[in-house]
Formats: structure tokens, C-alpha cells, sequence
């Protein structure tokens, strides 16, 4: 039997596909943290840029561009690769001395960095190992465990602090990990002047990164009822865009993290 079509939700993604035609691109793109990925050529230099900009995203928007800034700019000279490469581990720690994000510290972060780099160098890209892990697995969350767990092994070892599990959180724990999805978005969509298509992972398995504005506003249009950002509820927002573009429905992402249409969702009922 063929389902009734349900006209709040056909309503609904008719307005997450007008917000994503509407939305000025270059002004949502000044304002979000993959900026400083797209500021470097070299593949090598926007993996690194992107895997740190991605786990750095957690808070305010403009706190985030600034510590940004002052990590890969100012500290890492604004050459990730060759800044890593020029120095051991130790040395690296301590040009990293100092910075502190949130609960996320200089010396982790350079941890994660020098083993990030290490990888990138065996493996031909850092992504490399992610890519392999979802051709055994066949699916985003299986990919993600796989990667994360062998990255925060060879960084900080077998025990890690809980400024380390926050840095780089496992996927096994079901959360959204909504930093590691929106890495997945970055580097696995085409460049179209926001994502950096930087590896072969099919965008259809791809899901959405629900963070709580995010998840707010999927609740607002009906996409999702889970009162929390779990995984099964980033599963089920990702389910919902799939009917505007089954091969790609992260593409309205970028739209959702830059529009009031939640407010406007609210305010309409």
C-alpha cells in the first residue's frame, strides 16, 4: 500500500530546499570553521587543517575562528605539513604549549597532529585508512570506529585522559559525533567552494552532523522526535533529506547550520 503523502513534512523539506538555493555561500562560508581548511593548496596541509578545524568546532562560532587562527596560523605557521614534519613530537608539544580550546590542550592536539601526519605520510593520505575501513565495513559508523579508534591509539596510546576522548571522541559510544561527520562531510563531498572532496567515499552513506542547533531545528520540522542528538537521531534526519537527494542529502547541511529556519519553524507551528 502506497503512504499518503504528509503535507507538514512535504512543507517542511520544501523549506530546507528553499533555504539551500537562497543561501549566500560566501557569507555562511566566512562564518564556518572549514574556511581554514580551504586556505591551503596542498592536499597534505588541508587534511590536517581539516581533521583539527573539525574537532575544534565546539562553541562559539567566533571563538572557534579565532583559536583557528592561532593554531594554524600563528603556531603551526600557517604551513601545517612542513611545520610538523621540521620538528619531533616534543618539539612539536611545545610549539603548542599554551593553547588551550574548551577542554582541548596544546599538547593533545599535538599529539593527535603528529600522529595524524605520521599516517598521512604511510598511508598516502590520511583519510586513506577511513576509506579502506568503509570498503570492509559498508557503512559510515563502522568506518568511523575503525579510523578513530587506530588515530587515538597511535596518538595517545592505549589509556587516554578525558581531554583526549573529548578531542577525538569514539563512535562505538552511539553519540552523534557530530564533529567527525562534519569531517566525513568535508573531505568526502565534491569541492563546490564550501566541501573539499579530498577522498572516494560515497556521499549517500554520509550522515548528517547533529549538533544541538541542528538537531533543534530537525525537531522543528519534523524529521526527527528523539529528545537527544544520538546517532539513531542523525540517522533519521539524514533519512529525511534523503527524499530531496537520495545520492547526497548532507548537501543541506551547510544550509541548516547557517539559517533561522528553526526560529521561523517555532514561531509558524
Amino acid at each position: 500500500m502506497v503512504r499518503a503523502p504528509n503535507p507538514r513534512r512535504s512543507l517542511a523539506l520544501a523549506r530546507v530546499l528553499a533555504t539551500h538555493t537562497a543561501l549566500d555561500r560566501t557569507s555562511a562560508l566566512a562564518r564556518d570553521p572549514v574556511r581554514f581548511a580551504r586556505r591551503y593548496h596542498t592536499r597534505e596541509d588541508r587534511e590536517l587543517a581539516a581533521l583539527v578545524s573539525a574537532l575544534l568546532a565546539f562553541g562559539n562560532v567566533t571563538t572557534i575562528g579565532d583559536k583557528l587562527r592561532d593554531l594554524l596560523v600563528n603556531r603551526l605557521d600557517d604551513r601545517p605539513a612542513a611545520f610538523i614534519d621540521a620538528r619531533s613530537r616534543a618539539q612539536l608539544g611545545r610549539a603548542l604549549e599554551g593553547f588551550v580550546h574548551r577542554t582541548f590542550l596544546g599538547e593533545d592536539i599535538a599529539a593527535l597532529l603528529f600522529a595524524a601526519r605520521a599516517m598521512q605520510r604511510e598511508s598516502g593520505s590520511l583519510y586513506a585508512p577511513l576509506v579502506s575501513a568503509f570498503e570492509r565495513e559498508r557503512s559510515l559508523h563502522g568506518a568511523l570506529v575503525a579510523w578513530a579508534h587506530l588515530l587515538r591509539e597511535r596518538a595517545f596510546g592505549a589509556t587516554l585522559s578525558r581531554s583526549q576522548q573529548h578531542l577525538l571522541p569514539d563512535p562505538s559510544a552511539r553519540s552523534a559525533c557530530k564533529r567527525l561527520v562534519l569531517l566525513c562531510r568535508w573531505i568526502a563531498r565534491p569541492d563546490d567552494g564550501v566541501d573539499l572532496g579530498l577522498v572516494a567515499l560515497p556521499t549517500s552513506a554520509l550522515v548528517v552532523p547533529l549538533d544541538v542547533h541542528v538537531h533543534r531545528v530537525a525537531r522543528a520540522l519534523g524529521f526527527t522526535r528523539r529528545p537527544s542528538a544520538s546517532w539513531s537521531a542523525a540517522v533519521e534526519v539524514t533519512a529525511a533529506l534523503a527524499e530531496l537527494d537520495p545520492d547526497d542529502p548532507v548537501k543541506f547541511d551547510f544550509a541548516l547550520c547557517h539559517t533561522e529556519i528553526a526560529r521561523r519553524v517555532s514561531r509558524q507551528g
